[in-house]
């Protein structure tokens, strides 16, 4: 009588877009990515900026910049992504339309299938692991913003392939219980995370932190209590971080002492001269307008935060409700979320740099949902069969 309650019960709780075949959310990212391409293939023939139309024309653009480096009109290098199209120029293979054709390859079509690998936790079923990937990548395949940075030379679709390739790596070196195939992933490992710190240098000091965390966490269990007390003490170690020493002071100088004074969506929250007290509670604001998206000032606003920061704000909810499930794969994203998103949200005072910038903490937390979400329905049937 109670098997038949539960299996009762797990057949209510199993969600319906999980009874759908493989196949169906196969052709549903098959649609997705096709109707993106013939999207970009028609706006780059024309001369709508998909970049403008979502951020505003004051946000600049960098892939003229990148464009001007490459070719010899500028001497200045922000980072490794304009030095690398210089060397292509060089060697005679650059190519502003080229560049760009391969940004659509890699964020339309190769970036939804490494999440949706990524997405998936060991000891599924085949069946349901193909659903598991194929849902992920379906459903990654509609976030707005990763689309934008296709459509010209930017730096982010290429800096998220490598950070997921980077993920790849550091699964099968965190599943890996011998010492001499730990040492084959570790190499490979060091060298995609210091080309993450070329590209930007917090985002390869991040992944790398998070990963020693997790591994020394492993054992932890998340439960309330736990996550209080993290909580806790990471706002002691910012306070003290900013009274105490000048670790934070280059990315507050950034920012400036009444945020940036350029741009329509700037917030003008400057952190820089303020009480401890003062510091933490305007970090908290900053923290809401940049990674949940609350900073509602205009319509383009009220559609990154309805297409974007709804679905995350969903996930996060979710994820947090299972605090008891999660593994050492999902407590690295989860860490690395926290602290990457506290970098750019010390150093950044605008809504449409922070959509670019907390790309990677939005796909870092649906992973981590996806992997929990599939954990625990696969877990409810003998076999992880669904």
């Amino acid at each position: 009588m109670k098997e038949a309650k539960l299996a009762l019960t797990n057949k209510r709780r199993f969600p319906q877009w999980l009874k759908v075949s493989p196949r169906v959310w196969f052709l549903a990212f098959l649609i997705i990515a096709t109707t993106k391409t013939v999207l970009w293939m028609l706006t780059v023939l024309g001369s709508l900026s998909f970049l403008d139309l979502l951020f505003g024309s004051e946000s600049g653009n960098d892939a003229d910049y990148y464009d001007a480096y490459a070719r010899g009109f500028a001497d200045f290098a922000t980072s490794f992504w304009p030095i690398l199209l210089r060397k292509l120029y060089d060697m005679g293979l650059y190519s502003r339309e080229g560049i760009t054709a391969f940004q659509l390859l890699l964020g339309v079509w190769l970036i939804p299938p490494l999440i949706g690998v990524l997405s998936v936790p060991k000891g599924l079923d085949s069946h349901f692991r193909r659903k598991a990937l194929w849902f992920s990548a379906a459903l990654l395949s509609l976030y707005p913003t990763l689309y934008v940075f296709t459509f010209d030379i930017y730096r982010d679709v290429t800096m998220m392939t490598i950070f997921l390739v980077a993920l790849i790596i550091a699964w099968k070196l965190l599943e890996s219980s011998k010492v001499n195939t730990q040492v084959l992933y570790t190499v490979p490992l060091i060298l995609v995370i210091w080309l993450l710190y070329l590209f930007r240098p917090y985002l390869g000091f991040s992944f790398t932190v998070s990963l020693g965390l997790a591994l020394v966490l492993a054992k932890l269990r998340f439960d309330k209590q736990t996550i209080f007390v993290l909580f806790l003490i990471y706002i002691a170690a910012l306070m003290l971080a900013y009274q105490e020493t000048t670790l934070l002071h280059p990315l507050l100088e950034y920012r400036g002492e009444s945020g940036f004074d350029k741009g329509g969506s700037t917030f003008g929250l400057g952190l820089l001269g303020r009480s401890p007290l003062e510091f933490v509670l305007v970090f908290v604001l900053s923290f809401l307008f940049q990674v949940f998206g609350l900073y509602l000032h205009s319509f383009k606003a009220l559609i990154l935060f309805l297409f974007e920061s709804l679905p995350f704000l969903f996930f996060t909810v979710q994820l947090l409700g299972r605090y008891k499930l999660p593994d050492t794969h999902t407590k690295f994203l989860l860490i690395f979320s926290v602290i990457y998103a506290t970098f750019f949200v010390l150093g950044n005072d605008n809504l449409g740099t922070a959509a670019r910038l907390r790309l990677f903490v939005y796909v870092a937390i649906f992973i981590a949902w996806a992997r929990s979400t599939f954990k625990e329905l696969g877990n409810q049937r003998p076999g992880g069969q669904l």
